[in-house]
């Protein structure tokens, strides 16, 4: 396909066509495409240009994903994308563009952010989604954190958030995180104080039922 006829297509409302062009973009077309998707500018055109990064490894164009994430927010798909493709090819430093995101009202996009800052080591975002109000975001920060490098403050983050996690699976991924931290040993403490009955309400239905 010619590239005039590749961002038309990934640039349009209509997914088939988007598919086949996704399949049709060959290396030597990338560049030309990529950058004619970010001229369009619009949200499907945008977030298949990033699409488009993310599965050629192209990390050349991580300063313009990233610049996607400054404010005014665009579309939450187009957000959402950024997010995973920094996560993925990025490194540290793109940290600071994700925090606004874990205040962002929907709550997909705050696991988006959180799962990239987990694959980033971004220990302060995962603790901030640690105390979120979405339980898929209190999952994956709990998930970030088992791999955290700072164990000692993921540890303890790990515990307190334990006391008042609701959610089965939540507390549940809670418990793998502080073993994969520390080692088996470490869940001792929260073994002791599931049989003392002093757990979320919801983790005692679960062990009362089984």
């Amino acid at each position: 396909m010619e590239i005039e006829a590749l961002i038309a297509d990934l640039a349009g409302a209509d997914h088939l066509p988007r598919l086949r062009a996704r399949d049709a973009v060959g290396v030597g077309q990338l560049g030309a495409v990529i950058e004619g998707l970010w001229v369009h500018g619009g949200p499907n055109a945008l977030a298949e240009g990033v699409r488009l990064v993310e599965a050629f490894g192209q990390r050349d164009q991580l300063a313009h994903v990233g610049s996607l994430l400054d404010p005014p927010f665009r579309p939450v798909r187009v957000l959402k994308a950024a997010a995973g493709c920094l996560g993925r090819l990025g490194d540290a430093s793109v940290l600071p563009r994700l925090a606004p995101l874990l205040d962002h009202p929907n709550d997909m996009l705050r696991r988006a952010a959180v799962e990239a800052a987990g694959r980033l080591g971004g220990t302060a975002l995962l603790l901030r989604g640690l105390d979120d109000t979405a339980w898929q975001v209190r999952m994956s920060a709990a998930i970030g954190l088992g791999a955290s490098l700072e164990t000692d403050s993921a540890h303890r983050a790990l515990v307190t958030a334990f006391a008042a996690e609701s959610r089965v699976a939540t507390a549940e991924q809670i418990v793998r995180s502080v073993a994969d931290l520390a080692g088996p040993g470490a869940v001792c403490t929260l073994g002791d104080w599931l049989a003392d009955g002093d757990q979320p309400v919801a983790v005692r239905r679960r062990r009362t039922s089984n």
